[in-house]
């Protein structure tokens, strides 16, 4: 996992082996469980499915403002898990972390 400090934030990459039996939908269920109790209190949920990724973008509500959003994306590609997440306080755009998840991908062997 690679980690970079944001002006209002903070993003990080990760990479993995898939491990067996393991599926695209079972890993987003995973990644977005801990949002679970958050949508419950109003949190609401973007999704934008590409054809070779996943991703979310969380927002908070408008009586919890100075809470950080957050917006993620995975991928499954050469037998690897690649996730990028960031939590900002200014709500980052599913297609800049898409781009970002892109690059890492282009360097994997």
């Amino acid at each position: 996992m690679c980690s970079w400090r944001m002006p209002s934030g903070g993003i990080h990459v990760s990479v993995g082996k898939m491990p067996p039996g393991m599926t695209m939908d079972i890993l987003m269920a995973e990644m977005t469980k801990p949002y679970t109790k958050l949508k419950a209190q109003g949190w609401t949920e973007q999704k934008k499915d590409f054809s070779n990724m996943k991703c979310s973008l969380f927002t908070t509500p408008a009586a919890q403002q100075d809470s950080p959003t957050t917006t993620n994306c995975i991928a499954v590609t050469k037998g690897m898990i690649v996730t990028a997440a960031t939590v900002s306080k200014v709500p980052l755009a599913i297609d800049k972390v898409k781009v970002l998840l892109d690059s890492a991908i282009a360097r994997l062997p």
